[in-house]
């Protein structure tokens, strides 16, 4: 049987993202390498955690990991939700930016986190998680 990725890609499909909350990578503007870098360090995490959801019986996990590789359509759309700058498409100057982690919590009103920007770690992740699990993030609320 097929089975979904630990980390999966936010370029077409939005997963479950509505229903769990959601760190998202956005590498959609990041090199190549830092993007496979981000999935890599999520991996092992997701993995923990649809273990977990696995083991009390749940469907999804408490908590899900996206990867965003493309601009487009869906990335344009969450950037304008959580104030982040858009990527306007310019072949005479591309835009490159460090991935970027955020977590997308649309099941609690239309929240989210910011999380830090630059080469994404397993350590990293795991922080991030942490500190939201633990609720010492600053929850932002969704723009319309």
């Amino acid at each position: 049987p097929w089975y979904p990725k630990p980390v999966f890609n936010l370029k077409g499909d939005p997963g479950n993202i509505q229903e769990v909350p959601t760190v998202i990578a956005f590498c959609e503007a990041s090199d190549a390498g830092d993007a496979r870098q981000a999935e890599e360090s999520m991996n092992p995490i997701a993995t923990r955690f649809i273990a977990d959801a696995k083991m009390s019986g749940e469907d999804d996990p408490k908590i899900g990991f996206a990867i965003i590789t493309q601009n487009g359509p869906i990335s344009p759309q969450i950037r304008k939700l959580m104030g982040l700058p858009s990527l306007e498409e310019s072949k005479a100057d591309p835009v490159v930016l460090p991935p970027r982690l955020m977590i997308l919590d649309i099941s609690d009103n239309g929240g989210y986190y910011e999380g830090p920007e630059g080469q994404v770690t397993e350590d990293i992740v795991a922080k991030f998680v942490a500190d939201f699990e633990g609720k010492s993030l600053e929850r932002k609320q969704l723009q319309k």
